[in-house]
């Protein structure tokens, strides 16, 4: 689904919106957007991907520690 992030303008708004919920979406829209400037309109929100991510690395951190305590490599 990120690699639609080029087409966010161009799906119907609804779809639009939905793709949005995507943080690898913000991530390729700040790009477009760096690279193409005024000549397009990216969709973007830094604080939501960042904050997505964020959410995402700490629940991985705490999955991990609760397996090793469990885990015995052989």
């Amino acid at each position: 689904m990120s690699g639609a992030a080029f087409l966010v303008e161009a799906l119907p708004r609804e779809f639009g919106n939905a793709v949005l919920w995507l943080p690898m979406v913000h991530g390729v829209e700040l790009i477009r957007d760096g690279f193409f400037g005024s000549r397009i309109e990216a969709h973007y929100d830094v604080a939501y991907m960042v904050g997505f991510n964020t959410m995402l690395t700490i629940m991985a951190l705490a999955l991990e520690r609760a397996v090793s305590r469990d885990f015995v490599p052989e």
